[in-house]
């Protein structure tokens, strides 16, 4: 009987012990269970394990009735101390030799702690101080309650009792579980917010090299019938063949049936079955299916770019212009791609404000600011070309919040839907106007023997038919491609110059490409054929460099600008350099020689009637001869000529050329009139000044500006400056103070 009731009461025990794991734990269990989970998880930051530590530590033994949740208390307190260094050792103690000792103590039973340690919970902080401090509430209220226990039993009480009193209540009413440095613990509190390195193990990864990225929102922008959706699917599909994506669902609220039919998008679903999931009709027909269809699509694994056609459709009767719907629109695709995984292209329109250039185009996104500002990239999408079988796309970046390429464009065939990429697509109109440029400049430099300036370019664009407002956009857009800005330091000012396709520049002496005289003036008209017979750089015509002639220096310089007279033929001339092997240094060039293409050589007064052959030291005399001056040129002449002896005889010294410019100006003569004519003429010569050689001086062709040049030896320059001292001291100090003396001083 004895033996019976023993093993009947061991039997009660352990179903107890069972029934123990599914009965609802308490809350003192539950603080127990999190403070565990908290200690011994890796994820958990070092702020966060101190600071439980620190409610382990202050939590009131007695809030604890129960002897084995106590006990469980004083291990864990025990062993957070290798908490924050030791993991191994904390585990070791919290679940192995702590428990020992209470067990050989009689103080706590195997099942409790197996059932504290194992319970389902997460390491969740905010939940254990919240429950933490529930147990605390409670504790006071019983505290507080048994001191009110003890006034009642008493019919009598003593000052000194009820001092006794009052002390221990506001004690339990003061206590704080948390502690007293509540603002440090918030500041850890915040910081253990922050990102941590194993937050970002992940690799940035490029669907389509310098284009689209994986986990990106991409904003394709453009006005309606300008390829966006064929541009969308074609990348789609291609990105499908490369592999880089797993499936492409596309979401299509915008096409029409006809357009389904004319893309044979039933042909494309059967050909990439299983991979391609094209949705429209009655499925997006609302914008509140459509929004639920591609939650939904969130359940989709792998790899996968999403496509929203179109924007419009998918926010639906709400007004986007409000920022408050942008910002909860986004945030809907934000939290999409969150995991990396997905990448989301979203077809937008535009607003029906025209741009002015491409700076502007940002402002042509339709709808609030926060579309543009919560997309990764954003492309405006404009159609160059298209038929029937191609079409073709240029895409400006007007977001690159990643790097990706500025411009770019692509060729789409329809019948195959292949996709193939081109530096930048131009439109017919806009190869008329690189054309129409090139032809402009080339003529200019060949009539005025320089590179025309913006003002004169647009000018001469204008006469030919194009608008200004046009030719000053088109001209800043292809800058450096396909023409670039040069430095006239001779007229100083800045010209356009055509940028040559094989080595990028033009003009330069010596570079290959087609060889133009650049100076040659209107006498010749038309350009002549040049042979270069002594390069070596070039064995053919059409390979030499673009010589320009203002290069050469010296005697070897052709001044060739000069009007002919009127009806003159022109002359089938041959310019070669007769020493020199390379052509492109402009110190090596020899004797210049002119002849005719029979290699006969003519006198100087048949040249206006037949060829000739002229050597470099009969050019000038050449052009002095046949120099004509209309009535224009003389006044020019006239006016600069008296400007310029006035001026020599006040200060000893000729003036500048913007002193000239400014004279003739006043007399009326527009400035690059007098500025092509002081070019030109052979009366007037163009020189450096030697203390100021960024100013240009005009003087006499006959006459040395630099009156310094005429001492050969040191000797005589001294002399020349003793005989100036003398002069100098000579003058009264008053007259040199009143500046009388600047010519010379000089």
């Amino acid at each position: 009987s004895m033996k019976r009731k023993q093993i009947k009461k061991q039997e009660k025990q352990e179903l107890r012990e069972v029934s123990a794991f599914d009965r609802p734990k308490t809350k003192h269990e539950q603080f127990l269970s999190f403070a565990f989970q908290i200690l011994q998880s890796a994820e958990v930051s070092i702020y966060t394990k101190k600071r439980t530590i620190e409610i382990l530590k202050n939590i009131p033994d007695d809030a604890f009735e129960d002897t084995q949740q106590r006990a469980i208390l004083d291990i864990l307190r025990t062993a957070s101390e290798f908490a924050l260094t030791d993991k191994e050792r904390f585990l070791n103690y919290a679940m192995i030799n702590g428990p020992m000792e209470k067990y050989n103590q009689g103080k706590l039973r195997p099942h409790v702690i197996a059932h504290i340690y194992y319970m389902e919970a997460v390491p969740f902080y905010e939940l254990f101080e919240q429950i933490g401090l529930e147990i605390v509430e409670d504790w006071k209220k019983k505290k507080k309650q048994a001191l009110m226990d003890i006034l009642r039993e008493k019919k009598e009480i003593g000052y000194n009792e009820l001092l006794w009193l009052s002390q221990e209540v506001a004690k339990i009413d003061q206590f704080n579980l948390i502690g007293e440095n509540t603002v440090e613990l918030a500041q850890e509190r915040f910081l253990a917010k922050a990102a941590k390195p194993e937050d970002f193990a992940y690799e940035f990864e490029w669907l389509y090299p310098d284009f689209i990225a994986k986990g990106t929102i991409n904003l394709f922008v453009a006005p309606p019938s300008q390829g966006k959706s064929a541009l969308a699917l074609a990348l789609g599909l291609y990105l499908l063949e490369k592999g880089a994506i797993e499936k492409l669902l596309y979401f299509d609220a915008d096409n029409p049936v006809s357009v389904h039919v004319q893309r044979r998008i039933h042909e494309l679903v059967q050909k990439y079955q299983g991979k391609l999931f094209y949705f429209k009709g009655r499925e997006i027909e609302t914008a509140q299916k459509f929004q639920k269809l591609f939650l939904d699509s969130s359940v989709v694994q792998g790899k996968i770019l999403v496509i929203i056609d179109t924007l419009r459709a998918f926010v639906g009767p709400l007004d986007i212009n409000k920022g408050e719907v942008a910002e909860n629109i986004m945030s809907l695709f934000r939290k999409y791609v969150a995991d990396g995984e997905k990448t989301i292209i979203i077809l937008h329109h535009v607003n029906k404000a025209l741009a002015q250039d491409e700076r502007n185009l940002r402002d042509r996104v339709k709808g609030a600011t926060e579309f543009l500002d919560r997309a990764d990239v954003a492309y405006y999408i404009e159609k160059k070309d298209d038929n029937k079988e191609e079409i073709t796309i240029s895409l400006t970046n007007i977001k690159p919040r990643i790097p990706t390429k500025f411009k770019l464009g692509f060729k789409i065939n329809f019948a195959s839907w292949s996709l193939v990429e081109e530096a930048e697509p131009l439109s017919s109109e806009e190869k008329q106007f690189i054309r129409a440029v090139h032809e402009t400049i080339k003529h200019f430099e060949q009539m005025k023997g320089r590179s025309p300036n913006k003002y004169q370019l647009i000018n001469e664009l204008t006469a030919k038919g194009w608008g200004r407002n046009q030719s000053v956009r088109l001209l800043e857009k292809f800058e450096r491609k396909f023409w670039y800005v040069s430095y006239d330091s001779l007229f100083n000012q800045l010209v356009y110059k055509v940028k040559n396709e094989t080595t990028g520049e033009v003009g330069e002496v010596g570079e290959l490409g087609n060889l133009e005289m650049t100076r040659l003036s209107e006498m010749w008209g038309n350009s002549p054929q040049h042979h270069n017979n002594g390069s070596k750089k070039g064995g053919e015509v059409g390979e030499l460099g673009n010589l320009d002639q203002s290069k050469l220096s010296g005697e070897n310089r052709i001044s060739s600008d000069f009007p002919s007279s009127p009806g003159s033929p022109v002359p089938h001339l041959n310019i070669k350099n007769t020493q020199s092997e390379n052509t492109g240094e402009v110190g090596e060039v020899g004797n210049l020689e002119i002849t005719r293409a029979s290699g006969e050589s003519l006198d100087n007064s048949d040249f206006l009637s037949s060829p000739l052959t002229l050597k470099n030291d009969d050019l000038d005399e050449l052009i002095e001869n046949t120099y004509i001056e209309d009535a224009k040129e003389q006044f020019l002449r006239e006016t600069i000529q008296e400007y310029i002896d006035e001026y020599y005889r006040r200060n000893r010294q000729y003036p500048i050329l913007d002193q000239v410019l400014a004279w003739c100006y006043w007399k009326g003569v527009k400035e690059d009139e007098t500025h092509m004519y002081l070019t030109f003429s052979p009366h007037f010569k163009l020189t450096p000044d030697k203390l100021r050689p960024h100013l240009i001086v005009v003087h006499p062709a006959d006459v040395n500006p630099d009156p310094l040049q005429k001492f050969t030896d040191i000797s005589a320059l001294k002399a020349h400056n003793e005989q100036k001292k003398q002069e100098i001291n000579g003058i009264p100090k008053q007259t040199l103070r009143q500046g009388k003396a600047m010519s010379c001083l000089a």
